[in-house]
This record gives C-alpha cells, sequence and structure tokens, in this order.
C-alpha cells in the first residue's frame, strides 16, 4: 500500500499537504431523477453514481423504484437486475459530454465543445452572464445546430441545443453549485427537453459528493457478465 501511495502522489494524482494544485480521476455520490412528463405523469429514480475518469464507465446503483444497476460504456446501456443482465441499448457516447467527466477534466465551462468539431460563432454579455454560441464544422451543418451556453462568475450557467433547422429541442440549467476541495459540480441540474411541441421536464439533484474516493472499487469499475 505505501509504494502505492507512493506512486500515487509522484504521479500527481494525489497532491501532499502544501500542493498547489489537486487532480481529480473520479467522483461519486447520491442522486435523485425528478420528471415530469408531457401527459402529466411523474417519474422518480434515487440511487448513487460512480464515474472514473480512466476508467470510462458511467455507473448508477439504483434503490428506488426499482433496486437495479445501469452501466454506461461507450455507446452501450447496461441493465442489470440482481446481477443478471436485463437489456442493452445504444446510446449516445455518454461518458466525455456527462457533467463527471467535464467537471473532473475542468471543461465544464465550454460543455467539452472546445475540444469537440464546433467552433465559437460570437460571445455576448446579457443580463450579467456570458453567452457564448457554438456551431458545428461546415460540413456538419446540416446534421447539427448551434449550441449557445451561458456562463456566470465562470461557471457553466445554461445551455441551449438546437437543430439544424434552429429549432430548440433541449436546455440545460446548472444549478446550487458545490466546492469539493477545488473542484466545481453544480448541486442541481434542470432539463428540458422539447419533442414536437411537447416539453419534457427533468430536475436531477445531487448529494454527498466525494472525489478521489478509494473505497467501492468494484462500482467504478462494475463488471457486468460479457463485457
Amino acid at each position: 500500500m505505501r509504494t502505492f501511495l507512493l506512486v500515487l502522489i509522484f504521479a500527481g494524482v494525489i497532491n501532499l499537504p502544501g500542493a498547489s494544485a489537486q487532480m481529480f480521476y473520479r467522483i461519486s455520490g447520491d442522486y435523485s431523477i425528478k420528471a415530469s412528463l408531457a401527459d402529466g405523469t411523474a417519474q422518480l429514480v434515487i440511487g448513487k453514481f460512480y464515474y472514473d475518469i480512466n476508467i470510462r464507465k458511467i455507473v448508477y446503483v439504483n434503490s428506488f423504484p426499482e433496486k437495479e444497476t445501469w452501466v454506461t460504456l461507450d455507446t452501450t446501456l447496461y441493465k442489470i437486475i440482481r446481477e443478471d443482465l436485463f437489456y442493452t441499448q445504444t446510446v449516445p457516447p455518454a461518458a466525455e459530454f456527462s457533467i463527471y467527466h467535464l467537471a473532473i477534466s475542468n471543461q465544464m465551462e465550454s460543455f467539452g465543445l472546445k475540444k469537440s468539431f464546433y467552433r465559437i460563432d460570437k460571445v455576448e454579455r446579457i443580463n450579467g452572464l456570458v453567452v457564448t454560441t457554438w456551431v458545428p464544422h461546415k460540413k456538419l451543418e446540416d446534421i447539427f445546430g448551434k449550441v449557445m451556453i451561458s456562463n456566470k462568475d465562470k461557471r457553466l450557467h445554461g445551455i441551449v441545443f438546437f437543430n439544424h433547422s434552429g429549432e430548440i429541442v433541449k436546455k440545460q440549467f446548472f444549478e446550487k453549485y458545490m466546492n469539493l476541495g477545488g473542484l466545481e459540480f453544480p448541486g442541481e441540474v434542470i432539463e428540458i427537453i422539447y419533442d414536437h411541441g411537447e416539453e419534457h421536464y427533468r430536475k436531477t439533484s445531487y448529494t454527498n459528493l466525494k472525489v478521489n474516493d478509494w473505497e467501492n472499487e468494484n462500482l467504478y469499475n462494475y463488471r457486468v457478465a460479457g463485457m
């Protein structure tokens, strides 16, 4: 264990007292999702999440309404019930654009777009916010729309996503930031999805957050049968 600690210190993963910078590589905590659908129905999900930037699996261990585990790796979502694989689903690449990855890698302010095929079109000051409009590469304009990002006090405040026709498809707002030993993370994420004239509302709340946690190794790298 002592040798392992020394390796982490020299690698910069762990800093000695008085060190000027802190590097983060994993985050975990409790979360709850409250969703309101256009038909008036409501949904609630409660659980814990685990993410390690080196493993790049997002693991959700849910306790309500059902005890089940969701694991997202690359473009596949695995749903596990009682250690048995229930089903898989193809999803967009999730890890690199999750708030867990963006916060740990210090990319929240631009939502990771600095390292994407988007470029800055203009920057404005609107009602105390710095609003940056990002547009896709010209070759992709027929597929992707612009993205508008607002920042307040150098923190990500909101995002508006457009489709290639200029219609709003989703909004996200990031509120109640917490400072976790130098890591800024929102305590609430509010999302509004626009789908054929209908609005779907979802609020995710985070509590009991931990960074660089050495426990629960089996959860950060949750093994799914056949993976």
